[in-house]
């Protein structure tokens, strides 16, 4: 006896077919949105950084200061400690720096860290290292590399 031939159900193939589609594409935007939707609701429910305090004037060697030299680690989770180079490229002695320092992600404006620096001395085309500490939103497996952080400089002048 012949074996019967299948019969297509034709209808019902195709709405199988096209709902595993929609399962899959549904999914698959579920994830892709899912790390934007994440990235939006950490940006809205940012903790507020450190921040300098008070309105001041800008020192008038502002511009021959340069932050370089940037290490940053983060020995505990929601803190970080920064060490950084302050250069004078300036002929005069500068006492008593102090300056705002935002280091940002190059090519982004995320923020990595926000800390105030202060500098007692520093000698004509001379150069200190500082070690400052303060908090961080970035997870160290998130933490830029060295090269990729930008220090954005607010250098304060101190008299009134």
């Amino acid at each position: 006896m012949p074996q019967p031939e299948p019969r297509s159900t034709g209808l019902r193939d195709m709405l199988v077919t096209l709902g595993v589609a929609a399962v899959l594409l549904g999914a698959g935007y579920f994830f892709w949105t899912r790390a934007e939707r994440g990235e939006k609701a950490a940006e809205e429910a940012k903790p507020v950084l450190e921040t300098a305090t008070g309105a001041r004037r800008v020192h008038p060697l502002a511009r021959q200061i340069e932050v370089t030299g940037i290490r940053l680690r983060v020995p505990r989770p929601g803190q970080a400690e920064v060490q950084l180079v302050v250069v004078n490229h300036s002929a005069a002695e500068i006492a008593g720096l102090s300056m705002d320092v935002v280091l940002v992600g190059k090519g982004t404006s995320k923020e990595v860290a926000v800390f105030p620096v202060t500098v007692k001395r520093l000698s004509p085309f001379g150069s200190v290292e500082v070690t400052a500490k303060t908090k961080t939103m970035v997870s160290a497996i998130d933490l830029p590399d060295w090269q990729f952080l930008e220090p954005k400089v607010v250098v304060q002048n101190n008299e009134q």
